[in-house]
């Protein structure tokens, strides 16, 4: 039977549909963005789930990524006839564009979050504030790909690293591709959202389709550091291993990183063990590894080959215990600070805005996550190293939640310009 909650779920979720869809026709650069916006519609729609939650919830995110997709595909860069951002941001009201992006590097919290950075640089690590992003290469500015069209992010790579986040993650899947070496049958390190699936003759990477190459991401990254200013910015790069414990896939992804970033940028494992993944040199600081030439640190899965040669584990110290702990959060404000903090753990706390995540959470195969404005502040409190965020955007209130150095609208351009 549909029930009055149902049909308003039906309802709601029709008229997102086509506002969505007839935002993404033509338009001149002049048009106005349509009213109401779909992300309104959006929050209408989870208004009136009603008493059919389940199947309401699911419909509703449905045509939220329906909606997220059509955006994305509108804002794809085409240089000969680009798409107005207003056009785009009419069809899921979040604006993006390098407007926005310069607004943001002029505004208080970039120069706050700039500044506050270096009053940790001398700090352990398990004592340090890194921002950062989930899946930060699952972005909607690249083509669009199976895996991509349900992305973490808005903002590219680039853009994530000019909204000053510094904790970049990249899963990286041993897949067929374009790039791939025929001897290991066309298969690369690639960068997708993917499950792998273990079948008796293979494994199968559910997901992977046309993504680029590990390569690819990594002269992104390498290009953010060697723009003019950003000489002394350090980055932690969390390699997420799905190389199928391929030796010839390790080493293909090590070959990537010594080719792309290099060993003078890279802070290399030390006294790395006959066996294994040395240990994420969690007592070393941010200028103490800098001191060293690196301005990048490695984290992962432990792997074999010469993978270990890269990174390090973020798993387990044998004499002291863990030393990275993690937790995705749940929707909502419920992050609890743990009396006496982390300790001496690395702690991060991640995000997923997936559709994927969001539709299997109520089977209890996965689950949603979100990191609102309100539970970064205390998590900033509480001590949490990594954050990961997801769909980040350079008006994100969760940007200037991570200030705790200075008040709002401080510093001023004019104090920052004088002590610069």
């Amino acid at each position: 039977m549909i029930t009055k909650g149902s049909r308003r779920v039906l309802a709601a979720a029709g008229l997102v549909f086509a506002v969505s869809t007839a935002a993404a026709l033509p338009a001149v650069a002049t048009q106005e963005p349509t009213q109401p916006n779909a992300r309104e519609l959006i929050a209408a729609c989870y208004e009136h789930i009603g008493d059919a939650p389940v199947v309401g919830h699911g419909l509703c995110r449905g045509v939220e990524q329906l909606d997220r997709d059509i955006a994305q595909a509108c804002r794809f860069p085409r240089p000969a006839a680009p798409t107005p951002e207003e056009v785009c941001s009419a069809i899921d009201g979040r604006v993006y564009s390098e407007a926005a992006m310069v607004e943001y590097e002029a505004s208080w919290v970039h120069r706050a979050l700039r500044l506050q950075a270096h009053l940790d640089d001398r700090v352990p690590l398990f004592d340090a504030l890194i921002p950062g992003t989930h899946n930060s290469f699952n972005a909607a500015s690249q083509p669009p790909t199976l895996s991509g069209l349900d992305h973490n992010q808005v903002a590219s790579l680039t853009d994530q690293l000019r909204m000053d986040m510094r904790g970049i993650e990249v899963d990286v899947h041993w897949a067929p591709s374009a790039s791939g070496d025929p001897a290991n049958g066309m298969r690369a390190p690639v960068v997708c959202h993917a499950a792998p699936i273990d079948m008796s003759f293979t494994t199968v990477h559910a997901g992977c389709t046309s993504e680029r190459d590990l390569r690819e991401a990594l002269t992104e990254v390498l290009a953010w550091l060697n723009t003019l200013g950003n000489e002394n910015e350090f980055i932690l790069l969390y390699l997420e291993n799905a190389l199928d414990d391929d030796p010839a896939a390790h080493d293909a992804a090590a070959d990537a990183i010594h080719d792309i970033l290099g060993e003078d940028l890279v802070y290399r494992p030390v006294d790395r063990p006959a066996i294994g993944c040395a240990t994420m040199p969690t007592s070393l600081s941010k200028a103490s590894i800098r001191e060293t030439g690196a301005r990048v640190l490695i984290v992962g899965n432990c792997g074999p080959g010469a993978w270990g040669s890269w990174v390090h584990d973020r798993g387990l110290d044998l004499e002291a215990g863990p030393v990275w702990d993690e937790d995705k959060s749940a929707d909502g404000d419920d992050f609890v600070c743990p009396s006496g903090g982390f300790g001496s753990v690395f702690r991060r706390f991640y995000e997923d805005s997936t559709w994927l995540s969001d539709t299997v959470e109520p089977m209890g195969i996965g689950s949603s996550g979100q990191i609102t404005a309100a539970e970064t502040v205390a998590m900033v409190e509480c001590g949490v190293n990594l954050f990961g965020f997801d769909q980040l955007l350079p008006a994100d209130p969760r940007l200037a939640s991570l200030v705790w150095s200075w008040a709002p609208n401080e510093p001023s351009a004019g104090t920052a310009a004088r002590r610069g």
